[in-house]
């Protein structure tokens, strides 16, 4: 049986210790035991135990019923009710809360076990249902958002042409006329920086490897990193965790030196004073366990990339948004940088993951598939 940490909530104080006792018997830990409902919330909150065992009856204005309402919207917390009473009306009212089980006092000790054991699997069912909700939502608006990309970029592309082809025409009949041509080379320029940006959103929108080949990680990530340098504040240290037996993947190089230039520059922007970049490599084998929570995913052999910053960090709402064409969290700018890595990762059958927090940096992770060269 899985063991897990429990708060007791008991508003009679030898009952919860004998509760105690029986659940470390069976090999749990408690980590809270609360006699008020109003504690038992204070309690989820600073514990955030796997488990909550909640007397219906309690002391204060609180009783356990509306107690466990709170903290499993609140938190997400798994309850079982523990009550000497059984009526109608209560039962009825414990419905609401979603309880993941009921247990009459005075109960067998392996009543318990079993009633905490179908919990804790019911509770973990949940969540990996959730987390599949969630990446699928996911995937949708992304792919939503990939298709309108990769319209417009099309679009868009066929439109710069006729542009480019009509500058090129002019210049042809203008010949060396200084003032146009310095008109037409600005326009050019111009136009140079929306085709990349057309090259970009249709990165985003998974627009094809284009020449993808056996890449050694290792060796691509150190002939990177001294394109990139010159572009990175002087008062940042970069670090590098780089094993010499990295394996391969099949990628398209420049695709992918856009990945790992894109996190830098995010890095870089992101540190507004002395700091820090660590840019850590490994060969990772993938379970079950960990690409079923991850549609998509093959089980295997996989090369994990991770660019950590001390910067600024990212609030959660920010966060949920960095994949967004065009969102950026600078006053100006294009924002397209990390809605490309996205896509390049997605079309290259891989994962990328954000985390980050106000004050305390971010770290992105990034698994591509490896292959044997």
């Amino acid at each position: 049986m899985k063991k897990a940490n429990i708060s007791v909530v008991e508003d009679e104080a030898i009952v919860a210790q004998e509760i105690k006792i029986c659940l470390e018997d069976m090999g749990h830990s408690v980590v809270s035991i609360a006699s008020r409902g109003e504690e038992a919330i204070e309690k989820a909150e600073e514990k955030r135990p796997d488990l909550m065992l909640m007397d219906i009856q309690l002391k204060g204005q609180m009783d356990g019923i509306e107690a466990a309402d709170i903290i499993q919207s609140r938190f997400d917390i798994p309850v079982i009710f523990l009550t000497a009473y059984h009526d109608d009306d209560r039962l009825d009212r414990a419905k609401f809360t979603r309880p993941y089980g009921y247990v009459l006092k005075p109960f067998q000790e392996r009543d318990l076990e079993i009633a905490i054991e179908m919990a804790l699997y019911a509770a973990e069912m949940n969540a990996r249902a959730k987390r599949a909700e969630d990446a699928l939502r996911e995937s949708h608006k992304m792919a939503a958002i990939a298709t309108l990309a990769g319209g417009v970029a099309h679009e868009f592309n066929n439109a710069l042409m006729g542009v480019t082809g009509n500058i090129d025409l002019l210049r042809m009949d203008i010949g060396n006329e200084e003032k146009v041509r310095k008109y037409s080379d600005a326009i050019m320029t111009s136009s140079h920086r929306m085709a990349n940006l057309t090259h970009q959103l249709l990165a985003y929108a998974c627009g094809g490897k284009y020449q993808p080949k056996a890449l050694l990680m290792g060796d691509f990530v150190r002939d990177t990193l001294p394109i990139v340098a010159h572009t990175l504040n002087y008062n940042i240290r970069v670090e590098t965790d780089v094993p010499k037996d990295i394996a391969a993947v099949e990628a398209d190089p420049a695709q992918l030196q856009m990945v790992l230039v894109a996190l830098l520059a995010n890095s870089n922007e992101a540190i507004e004073d002395d700091g820090r970049i660590r840019i850590t490599l490994k060969n990772e084998d993938l379970g079950e366990d960990f690409t079923e929570q991850h549609p998509g995913l093959e089980p295997g052999p996989y090369v994990y990339l991770e660019v950590e910053d001390d910067g600024k960090g990212m609030d959660e709402e920010t966060r949920g948004k960095i994949f967004e064409p065009f969102f950026t969290t600078k006053f100006q700018g294009r924002g397209m940088g990390m809605a490309a890595v996205y896509g390049i990762v997605q079309n290259h059958n891989g994962l990328l993951r954000v985390e980050s927090e106000p004050g305390k940096g971010t770290v992105v992770r990034l698994w591509l598939p490896a292959i044997h060269c």
